[in-house]
């Protein structure tokens, strides 16, 4: 069977020829190249190593057993493709091609050169690495070089020993100089009880600059920071920034927040090459849109007294009486509420009259429940807009994890006809019956917030008190529970789901929220609202209201 041969060279930075060699004995010039695999019909010298952490239902394991199905169809199997995992004495074999972030040292001295959105394919200390600054990125490499592998066939599969291709990814900021400190040689230093404060600053840096920086919990001598961001709850003292080092401390958890994103504003300001120094002035947070907010679960039946057809009043009398909040983001919207919305009566005007609204039936179809996120048209002007579910497969209508119900998240950026200021509301409810349902739901949820790229009030029915990891995973990470940030209303956490149907769904806290993205709003107000219409129920579930002012960053 006729042997296989690929020929790379580099002619530029970003393109690789592949150059055939026949059948023929290699040129001279080749004795110079790094053999990579002698790729008979059955064996090469060369093994492809993979993380062991690389789960082959993710991107990255994608990218793999595409590299693998390339092998198969181009050389029978020829290259051997296993996990970095060595048992007891077992050595890394001398001839391998690392994909992705193996645990070989040639993988982790490659990584300390990419930043997030960075890959390379090349040779580092004499191993063929393809790896990337983050997963996403080196599922890319893995690929590209996967298909630069295999775009010819021949005899052997050689490369210079210099073979070294890099490819940046694209940044907010080229650079960022924090006096005089280049960012890469920047700390945070920070003590455990402000995580929060630590990971949205590092976050935010990671965006703007592709470099992921050090945490730390506190500063020591000789500990090698060359410049270090501190962040402390232990005095007002606000923002001071000079060439010993960025202090950014208050006791109030809000106000640290708008600190932090204050500086993250500052460094954006100076795209594409930003430089930090004594004569830099900082943005200070501002108030910007107000917005008044309701989250409600409206519970899709009932019957009797508690119909939707009699329900329905109730709550078109309630928001007329708090003069039409801004957006509402309503859970269990039933096609029973929906044929109702064109009702008006005396002291409300009809739903459809006074809001748009977003959502999409957990069925794929106009017969079953949704989420939803609805927006006064007079106020605020619909963006874009969409409904995912919370599963492994979030495009498609389908049941995650150990869930039993399909669950969605309705999104929608709105912005302000006034101010122009642009952000996001999610209206979501979770799983009742699957923890890991709820738990993976969420951080889906999260990972689709961060991509929207504005500010983000996300709201919904969790099913799960505040103390729960589910919960947790939302205010420990770049949101806040509205209610706890509150600058007015009672931080008492009162049951939400009250069972006033017999419905069985009550839990012994709050279960309903209303969380901000961090240092993006300033709650103004927050009120569990146990408002009935004359006497009547607006919903098994109390009304969650806020008002929140959207902040500016300006100097």
């Amino acid at each position: 069977m006729k042997k296989l041969v690929i020929i790379l060279m580099i002619l530029t930075a970003l393109v690789a020829l592949l150059v055939s060699c026949g059948d023929k004995e290699p040129a001279e010039t080749t004795t110079e190249a790094k053999l990579v695999a002698v790729m008979t019909d059955t064996a090469s010298s060369y093994t492809a190593v993979y993380p062991l952490s690389y789960s082959f239902n993710t991107y990255k394991g994608e990218a793999v057993k595409y590299f693998e199905e390339l092998v198969k169809e181009n050389s029978g199997g020829a290259i051997a493709i296993k996990s970095d995992f060595l048992a007891g004495e077992e050595a890394a074999g001398s001839y391998e091609i690392l994909l992705g972030a193996t645990n070989r040292p040639e993988s982790i001295e490659a990584m300390k050169t990419l930043r997030r959105d960075d890959y390379l394919i090349g040779f580092v200390n004499g191993k063929l690495c393809a790896i990337g600054g983050s997963d996403e990125a080196s599922a890319k490499a893995i690929r590209h070089f996967a298909t630069m592998f295999f775009s010819k066939t021949q005899n052997d599969l050689v490369l210079p020993e210099t073979f070294y291709q890099r490819f940046d990814g694209s940044y907010p900021l080229n650079s960022l100089t924090v006096f005089g400190t280049p960012i890469d040689k920047v700390a945070i230093v920070a003590p455990s009880s402000l995580s929060k404060d630590a990971e949205s600053l590092k976050n935010g840096i990671l965006e703007l600059t592709g470099y992921t920086l050090p945490t730390v919990t506190k500063r020591a001598e000789n500990d090698g920071i060359a410049y270090a961001i501190t962040l402390s709850a232990e005095n007002d003292g606000g923002f001071t920034a000079n060439a010993e080092g960025i202090t950014i401390a208050h006791t109030d958890a809000l106000t640290r927040s708008q600190l932090v994103t204050g500086l993250l504003a500052t460094c954006q300001k100076g795209a594409p090459d930003a430089i930090l120094s004594e004569n830099t002035a900082f943005l200070k947070a501002e108030a910007g849109t107000k917005l008044s907010i309701v989250d409600l679960n409206v519970y899709s039946t009932g019957f009797g007294e508690n119909s939707v057809v009699n329900r329905y009043p109730r709550l078109m009398t309630y928001l007329a009486n708090a003069n039409y909040p801004t957006v509402l983001a309503l859970q269990d919207v039933s096609p029973t509420w929906i044929d109702q919305f064109d009702r008006k009566g005396e002291g409300f005007k009809s739903m459809n009259e006074v809001y748009g609204y977003i959502g999409e039936g957990r069925n794929a179809d106009d017969e079953s429940v949704m989420q939803a996120v609805f927006y006064r048209k007079d106020l605020v002007t619909l963006v874009r807009s969409g409904t995912f579910w919370l599963s492994e497969t979030p495009d498609i209508c389908s049941v995650g994890w150990d869930g039993r119900t399909r669950s969605t998240c309705a999104w929608a950026v709105l912005k302000d006809n006034a101010t122009g200021q642009e952000f996001a509301v999610m209206s979501t409810m979770l799983d009742p019956y699957g923890k890991n349902a709820r738990l993976n739901g969420i951080a889906l949820i999260l990972e689709r917030a961060a991509d929207l790229g504005c500010p983000v009030i996300l709201c919904g029915d969790l099913n799960v008190v505040s103390k729960n990891s589910t919960a947790k995973k939302v205010t420990n990470g770049d949101f806040f529970d509205a209610q706890s940030i509150a600058l007015s209303g009672d931080k008492t956490e009162i049951i939400t789901a009250h069972n006033a149907f017999g419905s069985g769904n009550e839990l012994p806290s709050k279960s309903d929220f209303i969380f901000t993205s961090y240092g993006d709003f300033t709650v103004n107000s927050h009120a569990i609202d146990k408002t009935k219409i004359e006497n009547g129920f607006i919903s098994n579930h109390w009304i969650l209201y806020a008002d929140i002012s959207l902040l500016e960053y300006r100097e």
